[in-house]
């Protein structure tokens, strides 16, 4: 998140405090994350596994898409809200799909590439984010999680149809 006071002070026009308004848009961010964590969780238990992770995930996208348009603060703060609602579901329903397709003696083998593959992108990220808004801007950081998400939507799609077609 190195590059959210940037698009925070742009947003406000430098006005406000900006370490006091990405501090809301986290803690936000955090709160509404985790409410998304037990909704996908009640989904997962209701529907099943499929719907619920592609509906998230898909979310995910068009509401990095909204966040790059976003025109004011406040609009910003509402929509990653309800994008962090969206990963929060996400990352419990990704979890949950590990779980159900591991076999029992993999599962731990399984859990750790998650985290290993998480911890990646929590460390290549901010690094990646960093080189693309110097060349092409704040916004553009949105447009390149919003295509990284879809592609990830993509194969859940299509490389997991025999999966999903089991009904898990």
């Amino acid at each position: 998140f190195p590059v959210l006071p940037l698009f925070v002070q742009e947003l406000l026009h430098g006005r406000g405090s900006i370490a006091e308004d990405t501090g809301w848009v986290l803690a936000v961010s955090g709160l509404t994350a985790a409410g998304g964590a037990y909704l996908g969780g009640r989904a997962h238990r209701r529907v099943g596994l499929a719907r619920p992770l592609l509906v998230s995930a898909f979310a995910c996208v068009a509401l990095l898409i909204l966040q790059a348009m976003s025109p004011t603060y406040i609009a910003f703060l509402l929509i990653r809200a309800l994008g962090a609602l969206a990963f929060g579901g996400l990352f419990a329903l990704v979890g949950a799909w590990a779980a159900a397709s591991s076999p029992h003696d993999a599962k731990g083998a399984a859990f750790g590439l998650l985290g290993a593959a998480s911890s990646l992108g929590f460390g290549a990220g901010p690094l990646i984010g960093g080189v693309v808004v110097s060349l092409s801007g704040i916004r553009s950081v949105f447009i390149m999680g919003a295509a990284l998400l879809f592609a990830g939507w993509l194969c859940a799609l299509i490389g997991a149809r025999s999966f999903f077609a089991g009904g898990s």
